[in-house]
């Protein structure tokens, strides 16, 4: 059939009756239309929705957030007793620890300094590595020696 033909209307007497037209399209929307009942009657849309208006002056019983940002005009005074009050009430979070300090001391200057602090420790402390390099058996002239 030639795209002509096709969108031409066919010629009288060569056309489909009603009945065929018919089923033709209820075979196409009767599964639609079934789908839609079958969706309408598993998500039903809610009987009554439940909005309670607020009197004038009430106070919300949980924290309500906006979804926009405003400003609120305050005095360089409150701000700065708010900022006070926040800062007060935090508890200190470090302690002093002296081992704590000197292991840390010492990888550090492992680390930026000497990149072999076995070299550096008293003999006996620590095992011998299994196969040392050259550069890291030397060390450093300007080394510290770490005590453990």
């Amino acid at each position: 059939m030639s795209p002509r033909e096709r969108t031409l209307s066919p010629a009288p007497g060569t056309g489909r009756s009603f009945g065929e037209s018919a089923r033709f399209h209820l075979a196409r929307w009767v599964p639609l239309v079934g789908a839609a009942v079958v969706g309408y009657a598993l998500f039903p849309p809610p009987a009554v929705v439940i909005t309670a208006v607020p009197s004038a002056g009430q106070v919300a019983d949980r924290t309500v957030v906006a979804p926009f940002s405003f400003e609120t005009p305050k005095s360089p005074e409150e701000i700065t007793s708010e900022g006070e009050s926040r800062a007060f009430s935090v508890r200190p979070v470090y302690r002093y620890s002296p081992t704590a300090y000197d292991s840390a001391l010492a990888k550090a200057r492992s680390f930026f300094g000497n990149h072999s602090a076995t070299v550096l420790m008293e003999a006996g402390k620590l095992a011998a590595s299994p196969r040392p390099r050259a550069k890291r058996a030397m060390p450093k002239p300007s080394g510290v020696r770490a005590r453990a």
